[in-house]
């Protein structure tokens, strides 16, 4: 959220909106198939984990060409849902939300607001969803401040002394 600030009016509401219909439930869904699959078929999930990751690195290879138009509302809206399920899943949504992104015809700034608002929406949605279903227990909760805190100190410090752009040859 930290990065948000003063940058939130680059969002793009239409994308946005549209993703985040599909990624609410899709992330209660992810949560269930989660547990349901940790519980009842480890293996599985163990599967569908090392597949995400072989084809998460394998988009990586490609550069995504920009589309001649901003995606229409189903584009985003399965896209959200995809993001939902993987998202939760395996906690890693960046991938399905990354390549949707960077491939609409709009503005890096537009890019990296849609997205952080994105991770911003999944990761307290998530949160709550594993709170009320009596996830977050005491021995959790230390973890999750020193995690903020560490995240929160990160940002500011890059805002504070952003890195230095370098071409890779």
């Amino acid at each position: 959220m930290l990065s948000l600030r003063g940058n939130l009016h680059h969002a793009r509401r239409d994308l946005f909106g549209w993703l985040s219909v599909g990624q609410i439930p899709a992330i209660g869904f992810g949560v269930w198939l989660m547990l349901s699959l940790y519980e009842r078929a480890l293996w599985i999930l163990e599967l569908l984990l090392g597949v995400f990751i072989a084809l998460g690195s394998l988009s990586m290879m490609l550069r995504p060409e920009p589309l001649a138009r901003v995606s229409r509302p189903a584009a985003a809206l399965g896209t959200g849902i995809c993001g939902g399920v993987v998202g939760d899943l395996f906690a890693a949504s960046g991938p399905v939300m990354g390549w949707f992104n960077y491939r609409q015809p709009i503005s890096l700034a537009e890019i990296w607001a849609t997205l952080f608002s994105c991770f911003a929406l999944t990761t307290s949605v998530r949160t709550l969803y594993v709170g009320f279903d009596g996830g977050l227990i005491a021995q959790v909760r230390p973890y999750a401040g020193a995690g903020l805190s560490l995240v929160a100190l990160i940002t500011m410090a890059v805002r504070t002394f952003p890195p230095t752009r370098t071409r890779c040859s």
